[in-house]
């Protein structure tokens, strides 16, 4: 979990934690259950296999972010901003002013746009090329925003590279049959969510 109090860097006494502050996210009903009391700064991996919903569930998840805390990019490699883009913007209800896409990983970087946004989703790691340490280069990068990387599933069922990526982020989640639980939670939640 990256820090977000800055006054117990280093070595301090397990007394100081008791006057540390720690910036949380407000999330709402369904959203607190299964995420928990998310930093600001959190990270996520989400992955399943094709057409389980965490593509469904990561666009839900960013209309909300957008609508309740700020600005979002979806950088959808998998969909290119295709008419799937539209049709699940459209279906699911979240378009919003403070949503934006890119096209691809290297659009967002040519621009040099990933600093005007709180909220980063990058749909799919696998397809944008991105490895474990290009997921690890990211987080440390960017320290202050939150980081959504969503990942296709090997044919055992499990995140291509998760051995290494459940360790670098805060939050896992898998998503099956439309039903998206969690893996591992540093922020405490436990529930799950029905996408589809």
């Amino acid at each position: 979990m990256r820090k977000n109090n800055s006054m117990l860097a280093g070595v301090v006494p397990s007394t100081a934690f008791q006057k540390a502050r720690f910036d949380t996210m407000q999330l709402h009903e369904e959203w607190a259950e299964l995420l928990g009391k998310v930093a600001p700064n959190f990270t996520m991996l989400i992955h399943g296999k094709p057409g389980s919903g965490k593509s469904t569930f990561c666009y839900l998840f960013a209309g909300y972010l957008a609508l309740h805390h700020g600005k979002a990019l979806y950088i959808a490699a998998e969909e290119a901003n295709g008419y799937t883009v539209k049709e699940k913007l459209e279906r699911l209800k979240v378009a919003h002013p403070h949503l934006h896409f890119a096209d691809s990983l290297e659009t967002a970087l040519k621009k040099k746009i990933l600093e005007d946004y709180d909220y980063i989703f990058f749909d799919s790691i696998n397809t944008a090329g991105m490895t474990p340490a290009h997921v690890r280069g990211f987080i440390k990068h960017y320290p202050d925003k939150a980081l959504i990387f969503v990942s296709q599933n090997t044919k055992s069922g499990q995140a291509r590279g998760s051995l290494e990526l459940q360790h670098d982020v805060d939050i896992v989640l898998k998503a099956e049959n439309g039903v998206v639980q969690n893996v591992k939670n540093r922020f405490g939640g436990n529930g799950t969510m029905q996408v589809f």
